[in-house]
């Protein structure tokens, strides 16, 4: 998911205000093994990122540059939160018919998204918290000037993994993972 700032809000989650009921509509998911996964900004800031990535269970995804994979995208919020960084530079059909590049972390966010997907397919039996360590396990370690560590998806290495993982580990909580990327 990805949203931005408007009016007509009169709840606050992280600091923010959110549309009424956000906060458990995104905790019901978290508990029923539902992937919440939510773009961190467009703004370039360190150490802050958009709500509601603070939130237990909501997996915060940044950017990298689609054609420099080991490149954290300028515009993108990044803080030592940050679960995943995915690409987001893409060509789409735009308004008038030509393909144009689109990228921004609302782009970033469906990619990582889609692991998911393919974690289910490669290990149905798995859920969204094994699903996750296994992303983070098989990812790259990008190191940032401020923020070390953190873990760029990287697909194939993903269902490599859990489809080679002979036990899957006990944890159904996303936010007790406390992986590094490469280990």
């Amino acid at each position: 998911l990805s949203i931005g700032s408007g009016g007509g809000w009169d709840n606050l989650v992280c600091g923010v205000a959110v549309p009424r009921g956000f906060k458990e509509i995104l905790t019901k998911l978290a508990n029923e093994d539902v992937a919440v996964l939510f773009s961190t900004a467009n703004q370039g800031t360190v150490n802050w990122v958009r709500e509601p990535n603070c939130l237990p269970g909501v997996i915060s995804v940044a950017s990298v540059m689609a054609q420099a994979p080991t490149q954290i995208a300028p515009y993108s919020s990044i803080s030592p939160d940050i679960d995943l960084l995915a690409p987001a530079e893409f060509y789409s059909t735009g308004t008038n018919g030509t393909e144009e590049m689109f990228g921004g972390t609302s782009q970033a966010t469906p990619f990582a998204a889609a692991l998911f997907a393919l974690g289910k397919q490669a290990r149905p039996e798995a859920n969204i918290a094994q699903i996750f360590y296994y992303i983070k396990k098989s990812a790259a370690p990008v190191d940032d000037i401020y923020v070390k560590q953190i873990p760029v998806i990287r697909p194939v290495e993903m269902v490599k993994a859990l489809k080679e993982a002979k036990e899957l580990p006990a944890i159904t909580l996303v936010k007790q993972i406390q992986v590094k990327s490469g280990e």
